[in-house]
């Protein structure tokens, strides 16, 4: 609808571009791959017999991945052939159901986060629409998805572009895991602790692609540098809401608190003008 709209003039949020890839990491990956974006390297098959040829002579471990998923949902660490070879069986016969975040996976983010301020009512809310997409999750099918394991990474990084503002913070990697979206362990440094480039690239990606608001997460290394995981523009707002301020395009930090929502609507309006 908002693309139809879009297409008789209106101003609309998201745009086009904004949600063009949108929960869709098989998509993201040919995006990335056709702009020469530093990731780790994702090997998608459409067919059941390259799969399990690529299975036999891959280098574990791998990371397997189904299309959609927030908060490191429907992600896990492959770590042999026969575990491969069973997930690329189960892909191209009866499917995976994609899991949404779990109710106690959740619970422990939102401890984490900072959201016991949230009332018992919103709490309920929140586990009955968790609830309704554990009972009747969809099932993914027809493909493989895997991706290069990135190895000695302890955190990631989250910046979120909005308009010419970049947030950025730290996640942690879950205990005994290596899966830092959506652990909820969020450390807010100040502008001095924040790797520029990081910031840098994830304006570039915006403005080359036309986002309106974007989220990247990206992995750094000493031994292979700056890689991007993945980008959506539905994201939480917890960490942007504790960020002391944001850098604009030029290297200027601006301090405050800011919410997400206001700054999309002003920009959007801004367009009408």
């Amino acid at each position: 609808m908002a693309q139809a709209l879009e297409e008789t003039g209106l101003r609309v949020f998201p745009n086009a571009a904004t949600a063009r890839s949108f929960d869709d990491k098989l998509a993201q990956a040919r995006l990335f791959a056709a702009a020469g974006v530093p990731t780790p390297h994702s090997w998608c098959f459409l067919d059941a017999r390259e799969a399990h040829d690529f299975a036999d002579r891959a280098a574990y471990p791998l990371v397997f991945k189904l299309r959609g998923g927030a908060g490191s949902g429907n992600v896990r660490k492959v770590c042999s052939a026969r575990e491969a070879h069973g997930l690329i069986r189960q892909m191209f016969g009866r499917g995976m159901r994609a899991s949404a975040v779990g109710l106690a996976a959740a619970a422990s983010t939102g401890r984490a986060a900072g959201y016991p301020r949230r009332s018992a009512r919103e709490w309920a809310a929140a586990a009955g629409r968790a609830l309704r997409r554990i009972i009747r999750p969809h099932r993914e099918h027809g493909y493989a998805l895997f991706q290069e394991f990135m190895p000695g990474c302890d955190h990631d990084w989250r910046v979120v572009v909005i308009g010419e503002r970049a947030f950025a913070y730290r996640r942690s990697v879950r205990p005994d895991d290596f899966r830092a979206s959506g652990s909820g362990l969020i450390d807010i440094p100040d502008a001095t602790g924040i790797p520029w480039d990081i910031v840098d690239q994830a304006f570039s990606l915006s403005c080359h692609w036309g986002f309106q608001a974007m989220a990247f997460d990206f992995l750094r290394h000493p031994d292979w540098g700056l890689k991007v995981i993945e980008m959506c523009y539905v994201f939480g707002t917890v960490g942007l809401h504790m960020c002391p301020g944001y850098f604009q395009p030029d290297g200027t930090w601006v301090a405050g608190q800011f919410h997400a929502e206001e700054l999309i609507f002003d920009d959007l309006v801004a367009t009408l003008s």
